[in-house]
C-alpha cells in the first residue's frame, strides 16, 4: 500500500474515527470543519489521493459514500485499521 502524506493521514484518521464509532461518513464540509481546513476542495483532493493509494473506496454515488478498504493496514504496527476500534 502506498504511504500517506501527513495531511492525508489526518483526513483518513478523521474518517476512521467517525466510521468505527458507527457514525455515518462525514461530508467533505464536515471533514474540513473537523480538521480546521479552510477549503473543502483540499479535503476532496486528499480523498481522491487516498482512493488512488488504496486506503479508501467509494461505496456509492452519494456524498457520504466512503468506506475504508479491507486492506487498510497501519504502516507503523501492521494492524488492520478497517477492523480496529480506537487504534
Amino acid at each position: 500500500m502506498i504511504p500517506m502524506t501527513h495531511a492525508q493521514e489526518r483526513v483518513y484518521n478523521f474518517l476512521r474515527a467517525n466510521l468505527t464509532l458507527g457514525n455515518v461518513c462525514p461530508s467533505f464540509a464536515e471533514i474540513a470543519a473537523g480538521l480546521n481546513m479552510k477549503a473543502v476542495s483540499n479535503v476532496h483532493e486528499h480523498i481522491v489521493q487516498l482512493e488512488k493509494k488504496g486506503w479508501l473506496q467509494r461505496s456509492g454515488s452519494g456524498k457520504r459514500g466512503l468506506t475504508l478498504t479491507s486492506n487498510s493496514v497501519c504502516p507503523y504496527c501492521g494492524k488492520n485499521l478497517s477492523a480496529e476500534r480506537g487504534h
